[in-house]
């Protein structure tokens, strides 16, 4: 049982008083002091196939939706994995909230002011036994919109219009404890090019090939990866390569997807840029099955994602790259078919993968006829 149902459960006045004390002087202390009676189970990563099935339409007479959002919580943090929004006055929001995190969470968007997550965040706590039945949502003006609360593992779809006024508005989880880290802003304006840190526009010379509703697939020379490298942009801005000659996620990248001004002017066949921020670079192919090598067989297009298919020796494998879809990282999914020597998995950057250790940053699978298994890499 978590730390806050205990608290709203106990008929003891004074154990009350001394986790309310508690709560608001370090709530994340709470938290920990419960760490070791709780093994932290795997992350929960969502497919885009899921997000899409789970997501629900607007409501009747809702306006267009001019931004779309898919977040979730960055794992272990406590923190949105999305904590900056951008929206036109009036317009029509969607925010698809996958909850992959161990704890329930909900998004509460509030009216500007100094202090007013925190303020809300300590009102929401001293609801006390009344939290869990009013969902953590405290009586007062200061609240715009609020979710209910999303259990974990759960997909919820959030519409409400931006405000009507320019400025910039706070959001934050109000269960108790999570107001200290979990938060964020939407930032209203009539010019998105006015937010702050908003990317730069084109340079000229430039053309950025755009990512709309669907992953977009481009076969071209890339800085990096080499000849014949296969790229794919995505909706939540994670995009990367895959070099076909060695069979391996070569880059992975944020914000802007191709710049293919080369690639189409003249003759064409000049190669493409990466405009965005490249955090992952594969020195070599981690994925490994004795000294085999790796032939490449092509791919099928999946929920409109390319599927690798490469042999390793007489091993098969399928390798799907997607974003992870609140757009903080990449993931891949790799099952390989009839392997008949150990499959090992080189860990080289910060990858994790769910329900598997790693071991001097190896991933090991005795031979077996199918071994399916994900990994996952944060930016």
């Amino acid at each position: 049982m978590e730390v806050w149902e205990r608290l709203i459960n106990t008929k003891s006045f004074y154990f009350m008083k001394l986790k309310y004390v508690a709560l608001l002087l370090c709530p994340a202390a709470l938290f920990a002091a419960e760490e070791h009676k709780h093994e932290k189970k795997p992350e929960k990563l969502f497919t885009p196939a899921e997000i899409a099935k789970a997501m629900e339409p607007p409501p009747k007479d809702f306006p267009k939706v001019e931004t779309a959002i898919t977040m979730g919580v960055i794992h272990g943090a406590l923190k949105y994995s999305v904590e900056r929004i951008a929206a036109k006055p009036e317009t029509g929001i969607r925010i698809i909230f996958a909850n992959n995190d161990e704890m329930p969470h909900n998004f509460i968007l509030c009216k500007p002011g100094k202090d007013v997550t925190k303020e809300i965040g300590l009102a929401a706590a001293a609801l006390g036994e009344d939290g869990p039945k009013k969902k953590y949502i405290p009586k007062t003006g200061k609240i715009l919109y609020a979710s209910d609360v999303i259990d974990p593992g759960k997909i919820a779809t959030l519409y409400f219009k931006a405000p009507k006024e320019e400025g910039d508005y706070p959001f934050v989880c109000t269960l108790p404890g999570h107001f200290v880290t979990m938060k964020g802003t939407l930032f209203v304006r009539k010019d998105l090019r006015k937010v702050p840190n908003a990317p730069p526009p084109p340079k000229k010379g430039q053309f950025f090939l755009p990512v709309k509703e669907k992953p977009y697939v481009y076969r071209s020379t890339i800085p990096g990866v080499g000849p014949d490298a296969i790229a794919v942009g995505t909706p939540q801005g994670i995009h990367f390569a895959f070099d076909p000659h060695t069979c391996r996620l070569a880059l992975a990248w944020s914000g802007d997807f191709l710049d293919v001004k080369r690639d189409w002017s003249g003759r064409g066949g000049q190669g493409t840029g990466i405009p965005g921020k490249t955090f992952y670079k594969a020195p070599k192919r981690p994925l490994a099955i004795g000294d085999a090598e790796a032939k490449f067989r092509g791919f099928r297009l999946v929920d409109d994602l390319p599927v690798f298919l490469y042999s390793i020796g007489k091993a098969k494998v399928e390798h799907t790259i997607l974003p992870i879809v609140d757009g903080s990282g990449v993931l891949q999914q790799i099952t390989v078919h009839n392997a008949a020597q150990p499959v090992t998995f080189t860990n080289d950057a910060k990858w994790t993968s769910p329900g598997h250790t790693f071991k001097d940053k190896k991933l090991t699978f005795e031979a077996a006829k199918t071994i399916s298994f994900q990994t996952a890499l944060r930016k």
